[in-house]
Parts: structure tokens; sequence; C-alpha cells
């Protein structure tokens, strides 16, 4: 049972840590918001390295895992030899996070069964989904939704920050949808879908809402192995799209999706030009030695302060901060882990269909993997801890059910 409740207790940890952001905001405090995520991320650290401690088993060894531990512990390395622990310390946490959920979690399913994951899952994100949706629509009819970059977007949890509140509703939207949660009625289910995609579409974060139609747009594509099928499902894809755009065009639904298609300069409004900004003042205050092996994990904040007295930029761009912290080391050893990561998981879906219990499970693990590992990478997508363990969590059933293909039934 403890063993049970300590994973659980993980979970529960990453999603109660949601309103830091918010507790910091109302007290007025920055340095609240950070303590508060600080000791949030170590909490489940210290939580999951106990539960990985109290289980036995082979050795877990991945290409693309392997990658992941040599980019983040070498960059890691540089870092303490670089910079303050007030840079990497967070960032280490984060990162040695992500990679004992995944860890944990095959772990958990070698012991417990593929149940008990679905089990645990299921509990944890129907109390994230009725935490979310209570605060998200307290935001919609009490608080003052904030006007940013065109358009009034709601934030809930990650109040003033859309982008953030967008990942985790991703998750939500997803695991609901896929794990069948709220399926003892199902007019509950689609009503709390309903809302959950309302509140979504309304953080009116554009690459969020792209990057999930084209995941599912996709994997529609690849699961089939028929050239026809793949034909039919390229004309179904195309004509759904262009269904929506109609509907974007025409109506105010997304007004910043909506100038992607109408405005001359749909491209060159305040978020996209800040990016921009941010590469140019990235490159240029880089040295030799810093394109080299990087400014180390965590370091990016503090060295582009010093380059441009700008506090707390973030890269916005997965590429660059792999480059900024690792350098062209850093960088190449970030693609090859994204290479092989995709290339595992194009085989993982294409090799067999996993149907278990009415639950879709290559579908499941393909749009949240391709969406945060490969779409996400303008979006921070490794800053955010509430989504990103989530994907790792994934990442680990993943791999155990491509060890043990015939221990189930699908």
């Amino acid at each position: 049972m403890q063993k049970i409740s300590l994973y659980k207790i993980s979970l529960l940890i990453v999603v109660l840590s949601t309103f830091g952001h918010v507790l910091g905001i109302k007290i007025g405090s920055d340095a609240f918001d950070k303590l508060f995520k600080l000791i949030m991320s170590a909490s489940v650290v210290v939580v999951l390295m106990l539960s990985l401690f109290k289980l036995k088993g082979e050795k877990i060894n991945y290409t693309f895992l392997n990658l992941y531990i040599i980019l983040i512990y070498g960059t890691f390395i540089i870092s303490v030899l670089a910079n303050s622990p007030i840079e990497y310390i967070p960032s280490i946490l984060r990162f040695t996070m992500y990679l004992l959920a995944c860890l944990v979690t095959y772990r958990y399913i070698e012991v417990n069964g593929l149940d008990y994951l679905i089990r645990i899952l299921k509990s944890v994100i129907k109390f994230a989904v009725i935490i979310t949706i209570i605060i998200g629509f307290s935001e919609v009819l009490f608080w003052d939704i904030r006007f940013m970059n065109g358009a009034y977007r709601l934030s809930g949890q990650f109040l003033g920050h859309p982008l953030a509140y967008a990942m985790f509703l991703i998750v939500l939207i997803v695991f609901t949808y896929e794990l069948k949660i709220f399926d003892k009625n199902k007019i509950v289910r689609w009503v709390m879908l309903s809302m959950l995609i309302y509140l979504f579409m309304n953080t009116h974060s554009r690459a969020p809402i792209f990057g999930l139609c084209i995941s599912y747009a996709i994997y529609v594509f690849i699961k089939d192995k028929n050239i026809l099928k793949q034909f039919r499902n390229i004309l179904i894809i195309l004509i759904a799209l262009s269904s929506v755009i109609l509907v974007v065009i025409n109506t105010d639904i997304s007004p910043r999706i909506k100038k992607v298609f109408i405005s001359k300069n749909s491209l060159k409004d305040n978020s996209t030009n800040t990016r921009f900004e941010i590469i140019d003042n990235t490159f240029e205050g880089m040295d030799i030695v810093d394109k080299t092996i990087g400014v180390g994990l965590g370091g990016f904040n503090r060295f582009y302060e010093l380059h441009t007295h700008q506090l707390g930029v973030a890269a916005h761009n997965n590429y660059l901060l792999f480059f900024a912290e690792g350098g062209f080391v850093g960088l190449f050893i970030f693609i090859l882990y994204q290479i092989t990561l995709f290339y595992f998981l194009y085989v993982f879906v294409r090799k067999k269909e996993r149907i278990y219990k009415g639950i879709n499970l290559n579908r499941l693990i393909f749009v949240v993997v391709f969406f945060f590992e490969f779409l996400a990478f303008l979006l921070n997508n490794y800053y955010f801890y509430n989504s990103q363990i989530f994907v790792f969590v994934i990442i680990g059933l993943m791999l155990y059910l491509n060890k043990n293909q015939n221990k189930y039934a699908f």
C-alpha cells in the first residue's frame, strides 16, 4: 500500500503545485513563487527517489534515455563550475524529476500491473480536472481576464501565464479523453471535456492549439500501413482542418489564430518578434567557449541578463535553450535524443495496435509524446514540470509496453 501511495502522492504534489504562481502573485512576491516551485519540485524528486529505491528490476537501458542523461548531467557539471546554485538547482531538480517519473512508472507497472497505473492516473487527473474547471470558470466569472498579445487570455491557476495553463490543459484534455475518465456517466464526461476545451481555446495560445490538432492528425496518418487507408486519412484530415479554419476565419472564436490566416503581418506580433529578438541577442552574447560547451544547465537567464540587462527572460525555444546551456555539443546531443526518441515512438506505434479495456494506448502515447517532445519546442515545455512530468510518465509506459509486448492481450 505504501508503494501505491508514494507514487500517487508524487503526482498529486505536482497537481497541487500549480497553485504556486497564483499564491505568489496574490501575496505580491516573485520570490515566494520561485521558492514554492523549488520546494514542490524537490518534494516530488524525494518521493520518486524513495519509490525507486524500494523497487527492484532489470536495468532500463534505451538510447534516447542515455542521451537525455548525458545531456542533462553534462550541462549540470558545466553549470556547477560556472554558475551559482540558485541557477542550476531548480533546473536539475526539474530534469531529474522527469527522468525519475519515467523510471518509477516503468517499475510500478512491472510490480503492480497496468491496471494500477491507469487507476492512479484516472484518480489524479480527475482531481486535477475538477479543481482546474472550478478555478478556470471562477476566472471567467469573477476575475479580471488579462489582455495579452491581442486577446483576452485565460490563465487559471497559472495566473498571468496562459501558455503554461494551455499546456496543463492539454494534459487534462488528452488524458480525460483517452483514459475515458468520468466513464461511469458519458454526459458528465463530455460536459467536463467541453469545459476543458472551452478554457483551452480561451487561452488563445496558437502553438498549443495547432500542435494538438497536428499531433492527432499525424497519428491518424501513420497508424495504418495500408497506402489506400493513409490516402483516405489524409483527405479526412484536410477536410477537418479546412472546416476548422473556415470557422476560425469567419468568427471571433480565436482572434489570434484568425490573425494568422487573414493578416499579412500575422507573424510580426509582439510574441513572435520577442522570440526572434531573444535568438539574436543570445547568439551575439555568446563567445567561442559558450558556443562550444554552453553556459551550463539553468544558466540561460543569468547569461541573458548580463548581456541585455533584461530580467527573467526564457529561451522560448528548446533548441536555443540547449544550444545556450550546452553549446554546439549540447545541441547535437539534444537533436540525437529527439531523433532516437521519434524513431522509437514511430516504430512503437506501427508495430502493434494496443487497445486495453477500451483505451487506445498507442494514441495516448503518441499524442502526448509527439506534442510535448517535438511540437512544443517553442513552448518552454521543460520549464513547466506540472505538465512535462506526465509526458515522462507516458514515456515510462511506452518503454514498459515495448519490453512486454505479449504480457497483455490487446
